[in-house]
Parts: structure tokens; sequence; C-alpha cells
């Protein structure tokens, strides 16, 4: 069996099961065949897989449920967390990350037999391939940071990038965010609390009234990026506060960004950092907009009317002789 075989029935079986080990974790089973004769394939995501002695299927993929395979499996078995028992056949490799595994009196694996535990195997049973024990919990806490720092790089960059078009692009906003966010913190922390939970809350009634679906699925997919401006805004606050002008905006938003960008690397303290950056630079913003059209309404205009011109004075009447 080839090594891309086996990449793709891993690579399978977590994408599907993975996201859904959460719904499904109450005990009811998802199994998902593909027609096409004896030799379907079985993904199940969380119960149990029993096939029969003389029953054929082909590749089997469970992700929490205990297989037991006493006829022939002519594809890949693979489990990420299960006991496993063979007393038929697979033609492919058996792979199983957490759970027993037992290989019966005449058993037959036509490929690898790769297990995170010790396994059973009967004298008598046969593995063509490689017999592999692999600590996978190393493996996928391996895989779980280098990905981490992947999602922290991806952020950094594309927060830097932001930050430095917001400041080309827009610096007058920038500047006035900046001085609301020192200014006027009460009212920036309160915003920013009702800005941050407010906007998808909204989006989530207004896609509740079946009218709104396009306006609310329009707000949510911009959220991410309103998120990143509130950061953003508040990383250049942050930077303005120690870099004062005449300095270079630039290099004051990169001496904030560098700070929560640093903060971000430190387990829990990172999240709790660029959320309260978010929600502060929201409040910011959304202080700043609202000072702004208010500074920009044209003033009440008061028309005088023009006083009515004094009546000639009249004379008094002559003497009475």
């Amino acid at each position: 069996m080839t090594s891309s075989r086996r990449l793709r029935t891993i690579a399978l079986s977590i994408l599907l099961g993975l996201p859904l080990l959460a719904v499904t974790a109450t005990g009811a089973s998802a199994q998902v065949t593909e027609p096409g004769g004896d030799d379907d394939a079985i993904v199940v995501i969380t119960g149990g897989v029993e096939i029969a002695p003389g029953q054929v299927v082909g590749d089997v993929v469970v992700v929490n449920g205990a297989v037991t395979v006493g006829g022939t499996a002519t594809g890949d078995v693979f489990v990420l967390n299960g006991a496993t028992t063979i007393t038929g056949e697979v033609t492919g490799d058996v792979v199983v990350v957490n759970g027993a595994v037992t290989v019966g009196p005449g058993a037959r694996i036509g490929g690898d037999l790769v297990t995170g535990s010790a396994a059973v195997v009967a004298a008598d049973a046969t593995i063509a391939g490689e017999r592999r024990r692999v600590d996978f919990g190393f493996v996928f806490g391996r895989a779980a940071i280098i990905g981490a720092i992947l999602v922290w790089i991806a952020v950094a960059v594309s927060t830097l990038v932001l930050g430095m078009l917001f400041l080309a692009f827009a610096p007058r906003a920038a500047a006035a965010i900046a001085t609301t966010a020192t200014t006027k913190v009460g009212p920036t922390i309160g915003w920013g609390f009702a800005t941050f939970f407010g906007i998808p809350i909204a989006a989530g009634l207004a896609i509740a009234t079946l009218v709104g679906i396009p306006l609310g699925v329009a707000v949510l997919l911009a959220l991410a990026l309103l998120y990143a401006f509130g950061g953003v805004s508040a990383a250049f606050a942050v930077g303005r506060a120690l870099v004062k002008p005449p300095s270079s905006r630039f290099v004051a938003f990169i001496a904030g960004w560098a700070i929560l960008a640093g903060a971000s690397l430190v387990p829990v303290l990172g999240g709790l950092a660029w959320f309260a950056a978010m929600v502060y630079g929201l409040g910011a913003i959304t202080v700043s907009v609202w000072n702004a059209r208010r500074e920009q309404a044209p003033p009440a205009t008061v028309t005088l009317q023009p006083a009515p011109a004094a009546s000639a004075a009249i004379p008094p009447p002559p003497p009475t002789p």
C-alpha cells in the first residue's frame, strides 16, 4: 500500500472526525458509505463498526469507536480512538492512533500495522508490511506547535501590513483614533465592548429575519477585518503613547505592534492581550467616528426677522380753550 494512500486516509479521518466529534459525543453514530458494491468504504464519526466473517468492505475509517474486522477490508483501516480487533483480512494498512489492538490467529494484514500502543499479535497472524509503534501524542503535539507558530506568523504579518496601509492612506483618521484612545478612556472601553459583541448579535438577528440574510452574512464575513482594524488601532494608540510626535507614525505603530505581537506569544496572556486590543481599538474607532460626525454637522442657523419700523409720533391734541 503506497504512503500517499495512507496519508490520504489519515487526513480524511482527521478532517471528517475531529470537527464533528464534539457534536456527536452523545453516542449517536454517523456512517458514510461510498456506493458501488460489496467493497464500500465505511466512515464512522462515533460508534462501533463490526465486519462479520464473509463480509467485504473497502476502507474503514472510525474516529471514535471499537472496530472488529472478521471479514475482509480491501482498503486501509484507520481508527483514531477505539479498540481494534482483526481476525479476518485487511489488504491495506491498519493504523490505530489510540486504543488497544489485537490481531487474532489466522488474521492477515497486507500492509503495515501502525499503532500508538503495543499490539497483541497472534503467532500465526500474517503482517506483510512493517510493524511499527508511533508516539502519536508527540507527532500531534509537534504538529500543533508548528501550526500555532504558522498562525502567529500569519496574524502578525497581516496586522503589520494592514496597519502600515492604514497609516499610509488614512493618517488623519489614525491620529484621531489614537487621540480618542488616550483622552476618552471610559467611552472607548464601553463602546468597545458594545461594538465587539453587538455587531455579531445584530448580524445574527438580521439573519433570523430571513429578509436580512444577505446583510447579516456580509457583516459576519467582515467581522475578521473589523476586529483586525480594532487590534491595529489599539497597537497604534499604544505606540503613539510611547513614541510621541514629531516621531514618525510608522515607528510608533511598529512599537505598539511589537508589544502586542510579543505578548501574543505568551499562552493565555496573548489571547487576552489581543482581545483587549480589539475591544479597545473598536471603541476608539466608534467614538472617533461619532465625534467626527458631530463636528461635521452644519450649525443650526437662526433667521432674525427685522424689527418693525417705529410709527410716527402722534401729536397731542391742541389744548381746549
